[in-house]
């Protein structure tokens, strides 16, 4: 996965398959950027695992690589992926806006 220069990262890359919480991380700013690939599934999902329901982030394995930019209160943030049939999926949380 191609990732900005200089970026201060909130989570490293990780790469895992099925479900997992992302590690917490609290942003500098109001905003962060979520980096995800995936593969092996048709769709994998990005949640707050507080209120997984609400306003889920649905990610296409078909696409090379997925970036959403995420806008909120610079408050400790707990996000969890969620991928069906043992997806295998890169993430990476990057503080601030980045381009696309």
């Amino acid at each position: 996965m191609r990732l900005p220069a200089h970026a201060k990262y909130l989570v490293k890359v990780r790469n895992g398959e099925g479900v997992e919480d992302v590690p917490d991380f609290t942003p500098s700013k109001d905003v962060y950027t979520v980096h995800v690939k995936c593969s092996g599934a048709r769709t994998v999902t990005v949640v707050e695992r507080a209120n997984p329901k609400d306003d889920p982030t649905t990610v296409k394995c078909s696409s090379p690589v997925t970036i959403g930019r995420v806008y909120g209160d610079p408050v400790k943030q707990k996000l969890a992926i969620q991928a069906t049939d043992d997806a295998r999926w890169t993430l990476a949380v990057v503080d601030g806006e980045r381009p696309f």
